[in-house]
């Protein structure tokens, strides 16, 4: 029978053009789905814009880019923020290209966002398009703006943000300006002290602590007085004031004196961290001793915010306090001392450890933790023990730590760990813990 080679190439002609049809198909499938994706991105829906935003995350094609550049202008805030953030993830060269393209869109918000961008991209020949777009804006979309341009020091764009020091502008969009002029601006710029000054008469107390912890982080000291008597007054204040003091090359002393006070009264766990963090770079000493005081503090989040607050402040665990704390009633204490003085090649602090794994279940896996970074023998067959305890979190604490413990002190000997067939999520763990056991004992001998 002869074959002819018309014959031959008849069904591979067939598979290609079925082949053909198949990625055309998946390709308009695709798009097709792209489109409905950012469709659904500009919904009000707070639940349905972001599983648009989850899903969009992952298409990552250059058809999403183009279409977010032609629907984001008549989407909501919130939606152009996560159409931004998808523009961003986005490949350079992609990015680039429909940020060019956006840069001269009708909307004062997108030709702000692309101007921005694309100064990060090192293209500093927007900044007038920047400055002017920034004046336009809506307000709901000003803060999302005022991140975006953040570190932006062209001298039009700066002149733009201080516009935005002003009455009538929310506190928050004054305070977010401001932290940006002062933090470019170097040396200060007089004209950002005047548009400061002229909120100090305001009766907007927000607005007004706001201006004057901005004044004072310029160097306007003399403002100290009024800012200590308003948070004295007003504590719920202190918040605010927090970032622009960080600014400021010095505090005054009755300044200093309010904020100890505000230290010592703090309601919570992040107000404790926050100004402590300011308070030690100026008054560390007193810091110190406040810190300490909020030890007898009930709430123990407020406990454990003051001693990661001492442990930044250098020299205020000396090995005199933390064998102290060890003796402490408390068990945060206990395991930052023995934490502390370990780094200080001080292991007294390991019976204290062993103990509390025993009585206080509720720190089990911060103490697993704590035990696993003392390279000790003594800790080996704890941290076995403890693969075969109820809470898993712990088990993996003990896992990852003897690990770590037995590469570190034997080094010469190669364990197979994954050989050992162990894993802390199975509930057959018996075979895998008792030939760890086996290869811990036989690497004493």
């Amino acid at each position: 029978m002869r074959v002819t080679t018309a014959a031959l190439c008849k069904p591979l002609r067939q598979g290609a053009k079925l082949l053909c049809t198949i990625l055309l198909c998946t390709l308009l499938t695709a798009q097709s789905a792209a489109v409905a994706l950012v469709e659904q991105l500009g919904s009000a829906d707070n639940n349905t814009r972001t599983e648009a935003f989850q899903a969009l995350q992952k298409l990552r094609s250059p058809e999403v880019a183009e279409l977010l550049t032609l629907k984001l202008a008549g989407m909501n805030a919130a939606s152009q923020q996560l159409g931004f953030l998808l523009m961003e993830q986005q490949s350079m060269d992609i990015a680039r290209g429909q940020w060019l393209s956006m840069v001269a869109a009708d909307s004062p918000v997108l030709r702000a966002a692309a101007a921005a961008h694309l100064w990060r991209l090192q293209d500093h020949s927007h900044a007038t398009t920047l400055a002017t777009a920034l004046l336009k804006i809506p307000p709901q979309a000003v803060l999302m703006l005022l991140n975006f341009v953040w570190g932006i020091d062209d001298p039009q764009v700066l002149a733009a943000l201080r516009r935005f020091v002003a009455r009538g502008q929310p506190s928050f969009v004054v305070k977010n300006a401001l932290q940006h002029l002062i933090q470019v601006e170097n040396p200060r710029n007089e004209a950002t002290v005047l548009a400061a000054n002229l909120l100090l008469d305001t009766e907007d107390i927000g607005l007004r602590v706001i201006a004057l912890a901005s004044l004072i982080a310029m160097g306007e000291t003399q403002q100290s007085m009024a800012l200590a008597e308003i948070l004295i007054a007003k504590p719920e204040q202190t918040e605010q004031v927090i970032p622009l003091l960080l600014k400021a090359a010095k505090l005054e002393p009755v300044l200093v004196d309010a904020l100890i006070q505000r230290l010592k009264d703090a309601p919570n766990n992040f107000q404790v961290t926050q100004i402590a963090s300011l308070l030690q770079i100026h008054a560390s000493e007193k810091t110190v001793a406040v810190l300490f005081k909020l030890f007898d503090q009930e709430d123990p989040k407020i406990q454990s915010a003051a001693l990661s607050a001492l442990t930044n402040i250098p020299s205020a665990l000396d090995k005199k306090r933390l064998k102290l704390m060890l003796t402490s009633t408390d068990a945060s204490q206990q395991l930052i001392a023995a934490k502390m003085l370990r780094r200080m090649d001080d292991t007294s602090g390991l019976p204290y450890v062993l103990d509390l794994l025993t009585k206080n279940v509720s720190r089990k896996t911060e103490a697993t933790k704590v035990l696993a970074e003392f390279r000790s023998r003594q800790v080996g067959l704890p941290l076995i023990n403890l693969l075969d305890d109820p809470e898993q979190p712990v088990r993996e604490a003990a896992w990852n730590g003897l690990q770590n413990l037995m590469r570190d002190l034997f080094p010469y000997r190669q364990f197979d760990f994954a050989k050992a067939g162990y894993e802390p999520n199975s509930n057959a763990r018996g075979q895998g813990i008792a030939m760890l056991r086996a290869w811990w004992e036989a690497a004493l001998k």
